[in-house]
């Protein structure tokens, strides 16, 4: 089954329509201290992992991958997935204000916006947390879409 671009656009955002549907109220979540395993797992979370392309700032990636006007592939087909992936690493290690502020930004939907804010999340974070959140940006700038090919016809 292959999906045309339109389609994928509008299951990117029905996923993040669903994805803000479901928060939950804004009551403020209890501090977590994150277990030891949870420590663990950032330290070991991606040991030995070289990537294998200079990866750039996500700001500056999206806008220079996507054009100044998104022009191209879809900005949220890549952000939602990432996001959410940021999200993840975050609530695991423990960093609930992060994982709050970029769950806050993520509502306002300006994917620069987006980009930035996780840049500075990886900024201030301790080292074992920075190399994850630069492990998902590998891999995400690193993927290459494959060329849309029409069915092949019997």
């Amino acid at each position: 089954m292959i999906l045309t671009m339109e389609e994928i656009q509008a299951i990117a955002a029905r996923a993040a329509e669903t994805v803000l549907e479901n928060q939950a109220p804004e009551e403020p979540a209890p501090e977590v201290e994150p277990t030891q395993e949870e420590k663990d797992m950032h330290s070991t979370y991606m040991e030995g992992f070289q990537c294998k392309i200079k990866t750039e700032p996500l700001k500056d990636w999206f806008a220079t991958e996507f054009g100044p006007d998104g022009d191209g592939e879809c900005r949220p087909c890549r952000m939602l997935p990432l996001a959410s992936l940021y999200l993840g690493v975050l609530q695991k290690a423990g960093k609930t204000e992060d994982a709050k502020g970029l769950e806050k930004v993520y509502e306002g939907g300006d994917i620069l916006t987006i980009a930035e804010y996780m840049d500075k999340i990886k900024m201030r974070a301790e080292e074992g947390l920075r190399q994850s959140l630069e492990g998902l940006d590998c891999f995400a700038q690193s993927f290459e879409m494959e060329a849309e090919e029409a069915p092949k016809e019997e």
